[in-house]
């Protein structure tokens, strides 16, 4: 879910590149993103936190943080 994640912000912003007029198709994406993010910073937290996998629980909360600025942005860019 974690790669997904990543995979459809990537792909989103490509689309949006090559038209720039569909805003809402762009945050519609992220919003999308951020779900498989949650999923996965939630089965993350049932990680214990010598394991190996509970570092991830951290970058997954830096990303989210990321993503919730850049959907704020697209949002303010698209009237939303």
């Amino acid at each position: 879910m974690y790669e997904k994640h990543s995979s459809m912000v990537r792909l989103a912003n490509l689309n949006f590149e090559k038209d720039p007029n569909k805003p809402l198709k762009l945050l519609a994406a992220l919003y999308e993103a951020k779900d498989l993010l949650e999923q996965s910073k939630l089965c993350l937290a049932l990680e214990p936190e010598a394991s190996p996998m509970s570092r991830y629980f951290k970058v997954i909360l830096e990303d989210l943080s990321e993503l919730e600025d850049y959907i704020v942005m697209v949002r303010d860019l698209s009237g939303e």
